[in-house]
């Protein structure tokens, strides 16, 4: 038994996927690929379609999260359209990803939750003629990570964001002495950000966070 056959739970997804089928691989990954049957409404526009994928769901899944990728055919591989270069899906920031995975229990979850109206998505914007997908305003890569901190913290810039990570990354008692990167003049004890900057060093072990978050 592999430590994801509780995660991916192929009795039941592939009575919800039926087309999809678990590829034969020696290793500790699985790869599941096939059509994937996309029924959903999204803004009131009903998206009912075949996509091509292919997951690839690694031993440690809660660590490194499954990727998912499509042949490039039907969906051009487009950063505009949320895939990367290597037709993997840009599905959201390693660190959403990885909160929902410690918390969620099944493979079925993670594709409803991320996958589908991702295609969705691109799917109508294909059908609308549009070169990327509506509303999308989030950056990709290393931009989109240090944003979606930037987010979660409620900070005004990216400088603040760089100066907060090594604060993220300390000690707390140490921290707590440094100026509070919000801009505020106080020291980080003193200022309610602080309450933000423990929860994220929370998530994992201090010397782990860039890691976890998705930076090198």
């Amino acid at each position: 038994m592999k430590t994801q056959d509780k995660f991916i739970d192929w009795a039941n997804l592939s009575k919800w996927q039926p087309l999809l089928q678990l590829t034969p691989l020696t290793g500790n990954d699985v790869i599941i690929s096939g059509e994937y049957k996309l029924h959903v409404v999204l803004n009131k526009e009903e998206v009912h379609d075949y996509v091509p994928i292919k997951i690839r769901v690694p031993s440690l899944y809660y660590q490194d999260p499954p990727t998912i990728s499509t042949n490039g055919h039907k969906i051009p591989q487009d950063i505009n359209y949320h895939i990367n270069s290597n037709g993997t899906f840009c599905l959201a920031v390693p660190r959403v990803l990885k909160l929902f995975l410690m918390n969620q229990s099944t493979l079925r979850k993670y594709l409803e939750t991320f996958l589908e109206p991702l295609l969705a998505k691109i799917l109508i914007a294909q059908k609308h003629d549009l070169l990327k997908i509506d509303g999308d305003q989030m950056p990709h890569g290393e931009d989109g990570i240090l944003e979606d901190i930037r987010r979660e913290l409620g900070l005004k810039s990216i400088n603040q964001v760089k100066y907060a990570i090594p604060l993220i990354e300390m000690k707390a008692k140490l921290a707590d002495q440094k100026l509070c990167p919000c801009g505020c003049g106080k020291r980080l004890k003193k200022c309610r950000l602080n309450i933000k900057i423990r929860q994220m060093r929370s998530l994992c072990p201090r010397n782990q966070f860039r890691t976890f978050i998705g930076l090198k």
